[in-house]
C-alpha cells in the first residue's frame, strides 16, 4: 500500500471515477459488494484470447457492442459469447485456463482476476445462461478454488483441480466431469447465492468426482431439492425409475441426438491449414463424444 500528499487528493478522486466509467470495467463494479475490495477491480488489460472459432459467434461487450468472434480476438471481464448452430469458439485465458463454448450456447465472463504473485486472490466466475460449455482450470482456479464459480440459471458449480463439461437451461443443469471433482448446488438453496465464488455449501450441495464416481452425470432440474447422480450410460427406463424417487413424477429419459453441427464444412476445411484441420477435427471429434454422454440422460422434449 502507499498513501497519496493531500495536494493530489482531487486528481486521485477524478481517477477513480473515471475508471469506474470505463466500459470494460462496469460488469466487475456490478459486484463490488458482494466481492472482497482486491477482487473487484478490472484488469487493465484482456484476460484471455480465442483460440479457435468455427461457424457463426458473436462477442458482446459489456457496453453493449458487438463483433463477430475471430482467432486471435481479445476477451475481457463483462464479454458474453454468443454461438450459433454450428458455432464454437474456444478460449485460452491468462492463466492457462481453457473454455469450449458450443453450439447455440451463451456464456459471460463475469469476472476474472489472476494475479501470477498472488495466485491465492485469484477470482474467477462465469455464467452460462444457456447451452453447453467445457471449462479446464489453469492456475487462477488451482491456487483458489475458493474462488471459482460458474453459474447456470438453476445451479453454481464449484471445482476441485477440473476439467469438465456443463449443460443449462432454465429447466436444468446437467455436468460431467472428465478430470478432478465439482461441487454443485441450487441457487434456491439458503446457503447458495449467485454473486458468491467457490462452491456452496449446505445440505443441498452434491458432489461429482471422476476418479471416485466414473461414468456419472449429475443433473438438477427445477423442482429437484438437490441435484441428482446417473450413470452416464443408463438405460432410459432404469434411469425414469431412479429419478422416480426424487422427484414429484417419473420422465422417460432417452437420448437426445447429437446435433449435425459437429462437423466442419469443406469450404471452412479448406480455409485451414492442414495442422489447423488436425486440431479441429481431434476438438469437434471430443466434443461430439461428451455431447453423446450427456445427451443420455437428457429428457426427450
Amino acid at each position: 500500500m502507499f498513501s497519496l500528499a493531500p495536494r493530489f487528493s482531487v486528481l486521485a478522486l477524478a481517477a477513480v471515477l473515471v475508471a469506474a466509467a470505463c466500459p470494460r470495467a462496469g460488469q466487475a463494479g456490478q459486484d463490488a459488494a458482494a466481492l472482497p475490495p482486491q477482487a473487484t477491480l478490472a484488469p487493465s488489460a484482456a484476460i484471455g484470447r480465442i483460440t479457435l472459432t468455427l461457424g457463426k459467434a458473436d462477442i458482446f461487450r459489456a457496453d453493449g457492442q458487438r463483433r463477430s468472434a475471430r482467432a486471435g480476438g481479445s476477451i475481457w471481464v463483462g464479454d458474453r459469447v454468443e454461438t450459433a448452430a454450428g458455432g464454437h469458439v474456444h478460449i485460452r485465458f491468462v492463466d492457462e485456463a481453457l473454455v469450449s463454448v458450443r453450439p447455440n450456447s451463451r456464456l459471460v465472463v463475469e469476472d476474472y482476476h489472476y494475479n501470477p504473485a498472488q495466485v491465492h486472490q485469484s477470482l474467477v466466475r462465469f455464467r452460462l445462461d444457456q447451452g453447453v460449455a467445457r471449462a479446464i482450470s489453469g492456475a487462477a482456479a488451482e491456487g483458489a478454488r475458493e474462488r471459482f464459480r460458474l453459474n447456470t440459471p438453476l445451479v453454481a458449480i464449484g471445482v476441485r483441480g477440473t476439467d469438465f463439461v456443463v449443460r443449462a437451461d432454465a429447466q436444468q443443469a446437467q455436468a460431467q466431469v472428465n478430470q478432478g471433482a465439482i461441487v454443485m448446488a441450487p441457487l434456491t438453496a439458503p446457503e447458495c447465492q449467485a454473486q458468491a465464488t467457490g462452491p456452496c455449501g449446505g445440505s443441498a450441495a452434491q458432489w461429482l468426482s471422476a476418479a471416485d464416481m466414473p461414468g456419472m452425470l449429475m443433473q438438477y432440474r427445477n423442482y429437484f431439492a438437490q441435484p441428482q447422480l446417473l450413470a452416464q450410460d443408463m438405460p432410459p427406463r432404469e434411469a425414469d425409475a431412479q429419478l422416480a424417487s426424487h422427484t414429484r413424477s417419473a420422465h422417460n429419459l432417452s437420448p437426445s441426438p447429437v446435433s449435425a453441427t459437429a462437423t466442419v464444412t469443406a469450404s471452412a476445411q479448406a480455409s485451414l491449414t492442414p495442422g489447423s484441420q488436425q486440431e479441429v477435427q481431434t476438438v469437434l471429434a471430443q466434443d461430439t463424444v461428451q455431447q453423446l454422454n450427456v445427451a443420455l440422460a437428457r429428457p426427450t422434449p
